[in-house]
């Protein structure tokens, strides 16, 4: 085509700062908090925001149930092997369920793991009240725990495809974050109280309640359309599956900085899990349900945290905020091995939930923002190995170590320990900040065409890394009326003049598209559209056009209506 030739991608970045498709940047925190109201109005992402929370408050709640009725049964050595029992299986168990989401979907995954939950810690809750001996209920709810592990990472590999742009997919993400620390805060609440007014097999049994809702809630989750298919390679095998996931997440933070921080991170978690019982039980004379209300102080700091989150976390600064946030989690451990008293360990347990708000988002937005979406599902699935693996590990160790050190020693050095390694890994993960790859400009003015605006995010990454850029002088032809037709284009700057038969027509400018006809119709064109000044567009191929807009069914329709619209008032 005459005229046509490749412009710098300065030019789709100046439409996107001037033109209808940039608007005014008003913050970080007006995108988050504004694309976190767009994002639960979609029905898709509140159904799985709200099962994530029910599924946590039960997690949560028998977790605190399970370690009240470990340390009567068993004391320190049941908890501790409560805390392997539930984690190294889902550690196995994780990489493989992931890789199987790929094929079956991960709304079908969730449903299915989720009503297994369900049903395990009810019976777990049976056989407790059934006075059955104290090993088959621990088996049963680790049994439960070991599935758990697959709701997180499917949950923001399944968010890419429901969101519809950077902003909203970040905000969904802090918004996980915050349903999580809500749900870190009142489960342990309602655990507690349970434990005060009755005992650890009616705990278990009010947790089993909260799993059920949340079975309700992801059992109206729909899949991703057919397009998340056509936009995924081949898969050649479970175990090549996780095995490319867990060398994709050794190259993040190099070398190997989000796997050794994660595993540090939660190996001082799990530890925490039994010394906790320790401290509140044996060192400070509390209560049973003291257990409940010192892990609901995570959860409350959990929650300051996040709203801080929501403000403070964007694309520009996640690897940063990933390093404080573990390092924070040091700091707060520091802090409860010197409490005296059990308002100063909660004071230091709700420093430890503020801390997990900023590491914990940035991790899940990290993977995909930089191994691509192909890959992604799989990282995670490594990624929580290495997270049930660091659970174990200090499950295990956390009664040796409270046994040589004491319990308030040993705090002191996991905290120790933790605070070093994060200051270690600052510089690696400052530098992925100031790599991190940004959403393309075409991005944004894509969006504002109604016919590429319903396409999930993941979507128009891809259909923005296709598109050609075009330069037109003035009174040069871009598209001729009866000649073949293979691109869509959308105007990035300047203006264009419509001819339909030689009649004029209105004209186009920045935002707007032509050509849709001749691609959904398999017919010539049917205008002639020509620069009326400098022109920059964007073209897209048939091929992706067709893909893209053709699997999703309110972009069909949109561009189908665009079509009509412009037949009737010019039928061929």
């Amino acid at each position: 085509m005459r005229g046509r030739r490749t412009l710098p991608t300065f030019a789709g970045r100046a439409m996107v700062r001037r033109g209808r498709a940039g608007g005014r940047r008003t913050g970080k925190a007006t995108a988050v908090s504004g694309g976190g109201l767009a994002a639960l109005r979609r029905p898709d992402i509140r159904r799985l925001e709200l099962g994530w929370g029910m599924s946590l408050a039960g997690t949560f709640g028998y977790t605190v149930a399970m370690l009240a009725y470990a340390y009567a049964e068993g004391g320190p050595t049941l908890v501790a092997l409560y805390g392997v029992a539930s984690t190294v299986p889902g550690a196995l168990l994780t990489p493989v369920l992931m890789s199987l989401t790929d094929r079956v979907g991960g709304a079908t995954m969730l449903t299915a793991t989720t009503a297994t939950r369900t049903l395990l810690v009810t019976l777990a809750g049976g056989l407790a009240l059934a006075h059955f001996p104290a090993y088959a209920v621990v088996g049963l709810v680790a049994a439960a725990h070991s599935l758990s592990a697959t709701f997180r990472p499917t949950q923001a590999t399944l968010l890419p495809w429901l969101a519809r742009t950077p902003a909203e997919l970040t905000a969904a993400t802090v918004t996980a974050t915050m349903a999580e620390n809500l749900a870190a805060l009142l489960g342990p609440i309602l655990a507690g109280t349970v434990l005060a007014l009755a005992d650890a097999a009616t705990a278990l049994l009010v947790s089993a309640g909260c799993l059920l809702l949340a079975s309700l809630s992801v059992r109206g989750l729909d899949d991703p359309p057919a397009e998340r298919a056509a936009h995924q390679p081949r898969r050649q095998g479970v175990l090549r599956d996780a095995a490319a996931g867990a060398l994709a997440l050794m190259r993040i933070g190099r070398p190997a900085g989000m796997v050794v921080l994660a595993f540090a991170q939660t190996f001082v978690r799990g530890a925490l899990l039994v010394l906790l019982v320790v401290l509140a039980l044996d060192t400070l004379s509390l209560g049973d349900d003291s257990i409940g209300w010192l892990n609901a102080a995570i959860g409350l700091g959990g929650l300051v945290g996040a709203a801080a989150a929501s403000r403070l976390v964007g694309l520009h600064n996640l690897g940063r905020c990933f390093v404080a946030g573990v390092a924070g989690w040091g700091v707060g451990v520091l802090a409860l091995s010197g409490a005296p008293t059990g308002v100063v360990a909660f004071a230091a347990l709700v420093l430890v939930g503020l801390a997990n708000a900023f590491q914990d988002a940035p991790a899940f937005i990290l993977m995909p923002r930089l191994l691509g979406h192909e890959v992604a599902g799989r990282a995670l699935g490594a990624f929580e190995l290495v997270v049930m693996a660091g659970m174990a590990s200090g499950s295990l160790v956390a009664p040796a170590l409270a046994d040589l050190w004491g319990v308030r020693t040993a705090l002191l050095v996991i905290g120790s320990a933790l605070v070093v390694l994060a200051v270690a890994y600052a510089a690696p993960f400052a530098s992925i900040d100031r790599e991190m790859p940004q959403a393309a400009p075409e991005v944004a003015l894509l969006r504002e065409v109604p016919v590429f605006a319903p396409l999930p995010l993941v979507v128009m990454e891809q259909l923005a890394l296709e598109v050609e850029q075009h330069l037109h002088g003035d009174g040069e032809t871009v598209v001729r009326e009866g000649e073949p037709g293979e691109c869509f284009y959308v105007v990035v700057e300047g203006r264009a003049a419509v001819s339909v038969a030689g009649e004029s027509r209105p004209d186009l400018g920045p935002g707007d598209g032509f050509g849709e006809i001749a691609l959904l119709r398999g017919v010539p064109r049917t205008a002639t559209v020509t620069a009326r000044g400098p022109l920059r567009l964007l073209s897209v191929r048939r091929e992706q056009f067709l893909r893209d807009v053709s699997r999703n069914a309110v972009s069909s329709e949109e561009a189908e209506a665009l079509a009509r619209r412009r037949l009737a008032k010019d039928p061929p």
